[in-house]
């Protein structure tokens, strides 16, 4: 069973774009990450939609973690989350159908991600016509199995709380001796500049701050960020 989800903090129109994107997923969960929903997306007119919220904002990776707890409490059946950011543009429902039988038929993937323009070179198109395996990936667009995501950990919110935790994942995962994918039918666009981190400066602080990337490399060698420039430079 396929669970769709996107976290949000409400920034301009983006949480109703992706309601907009994503109708007709089932089940389809909104979780807004400490911050309060305008009047037309409170829970009592999200019909057919599961919302889940926090008083706090947990960012990424907390927001993610909290995320999968709900979701393996709320449909234990579940052996796929695609997890979104809010700032995407191409995603729908028959998308998410169509990467999730890539996962089925992969046992070895613990995470698959549509192609998307981006400065993260793994997830940007090849157009292979397929499904590439990478060293990483970002998690804007992530479709995780379950299992792995137990038996990996999920993400660390203490050294990463933002951008890296997605990274940190990939090395955990592969160690772990699972596979990454991209799936170069599937392109979306991924308009990260109007993402919440760029737009709220304490939160950009956050996810800034304590030198993220020198930690991954710390932790995983100095190949820790092959191949990322520019934004994750």
């Amino acid at each position: 069973m396929l669970v769709t989800t996107f976290l949000t903090r409400f920034h301009g129109n983006l949480a109703q774009r992706m309601l907009d994107q994503l109708s007709g997923a089932s089940p389809l969960v909104m979780f807004c990450n400490g911050a309060n929903p305008p009047p037309d997306l409170r829970p009592h007119n999200l019909a057919g939609v599961r919302y889940w919220g926090e008083n706090k904002n947990l960012y990424f990776a907390g927001g993610v973690n909290r995320l999968v707890e709900l979701i393996e409490a709320s449909w234990p059946e579940a052996d796929c989350a695609w997890i979104l950011n809010d700032d995407l543009e191409g995603v729908s429902p028959e998308m998410g159908e169509r990467l999730y039988e890539v996962m089925k038929d992969a046992p070895r993937l613990a995470m698959l991600s549509p192609a998307y323009n981006s400065t993260h070179p793994p997830t940007q198109p090849h157009h292979t016509g397929g499904v590439r395996e990478v060293s990483h990936l970002d998690g804007a667009a992530h479709m995780i199995r379950l299992e792995a995501w137990r038996k990996v950990g999920g993400y660390d919110a203490e050294n990463f709380p933002g951008w890296g935790a997605d990274i940190d994942w990939c090395h955990r995962a592969r160690a772990a001796g699972y596979a990454l994918a991209v799936d170069d039918r599937e392109i979306v666009a991924h308009d990260w500049q109007h993402g919440t981190a760029h737009n709220d400066p304490a939160i950009k602080a956050v996810y800034q701050s304590g030198g993220w990337a020198q930690r991954l490399v710390a932790k995983h060698g100095t190949r820790a960020l092959p191949g990322f420039g520019g934004f994750y430079g």
